[in-house]
């Protein structure tokens, strides 16, 4: 795995073969290290570097501090060795091939912050790193959800619709039960605004090559943070059978909806990285609204 930390405690057990464990806390000392991703991003807890750019930076913090060791602990894990990883810590695992292991996640405190009776920012300042992040990330989430259900209900009252001709109209109240046929780009946005894993199915199957091409090249922000939602598996779901085999379904059928892009991988991949990106902007707008109600709207009022 790339470097990145979870938000469960994490027992770590190999019991085949070989895993290198580099392990860094969650300081800033890291944060400046490791470039995170963006606490808005569909990967919050991922550093931005490859592997090989890890291990360079960890070599070029070691030639900077005159050849001392970074801030990291490394850990060989051998046949019947067991690793405890701390919720919140950063950590890039290397296997040697046909090595087999095993993680157990577990939450030891549900309260992830410091009793802030006691707390002072400079002493603790090592410990806020990770819960920030950690609620930052959920509260973009929540944010999200509630800005995604504010554009169905402007979507459906807005002037958009009242641009579609009545059998546009007509059609896309029926995509709710089943697609007669493909309906234009502006539908597609509406149903992917709406969607549900069926409907996102359906719509990949009946949906003109052409028209849906375009419909993802020009998805609304909202549209495309609903449409990564449906197809990204969430939390550990996997864990379970039935978590197995929805997150088996997403993923099949995330490759054919974009398997099914006009104009070969350059093109997927040029439309992936336009769904991504419009995606994490809107996400990034709803922490953006929340952080400003949250605190401005307060502090204004107090004032």
């Amino acid at each position: 795995t790339n470097c990145h930390y979870d938000s469960y405690n994490n027992l770590l057990s190999v019991s085949r073969g070989e895993k290198i464990v580099a392990l860094l806390p969650p300081s800033r000392d890291s944060l400046r290290l490791l470039k995170p991703c963006s606490v808005a991003s569909r990967s919050p807890n991922h550093s931005s570097l490859k592997k090989r750019e890890f291990y360079s930076s960890l070599r070029s913090l070691a030639l900077e501090n005159g050849g001392d060791k970074p801030k990291a602990l490394v850990a060989v894990l051998r046949e019947g060795d067991t690793l405890f990883i701390p919720e919140g810590w950063w950590h890039q695992v290397t296997s040697v091939p046909l090595t087999t292991g095993l993680n157990v996640f577990f939450r030891a405190n549900e309260n992830v912050l410091p009793n802030p009776t006691v707390l002072n920012l400079e002493e603790k300042a090592f410990d806020l790193v990770y819960p920030l992040r950690f609620l930052l990330a959920r509260t973009a989430s929540c944010a999200a959800s509630r800005l995604l259900q504010k554009h169905r209900e402007e979507f459906v009252e807005g002037p958009l619709f009242s641009q579609l001709r009545i059998d546009e109209w007509k059609q896309m109240l029926r995509g709710w039960g089943q697609l007669t046929r493909s309906p234009s780009v502006s539908v597609v946005h509406a149903l992917l605004l709406n969607s549900t894993l069926d409907i996102i199915e359906r719509l990949s199957d009946q949906c003109d090559k052409a028209i849906w091409t375009e419909a993802l090249m020009t998805i609304p922000p909202s549209a495309a943070f609903n449409l990564i939602e449906l197809l990204s598996p969430s939390g550990n779901t996997a864990t379970t059978m039935k978590g197995s085999r929805d997150a088996i379904r997403r993923k099949e059928l995330f490759n054919k909806i974009f398997e099914s892009i006009q104009g070969g991988e350059t093109k997927q991949s040029e439309v992936l990285k336009w769904c991504y990106k419009a995606r994490d902007e809107f996400v990034h707008d709803a922490l953006k609204r929340e952080i400003s109600e949250l605190c401005i709207g307060p502090l204004h009022y107090i004032s």
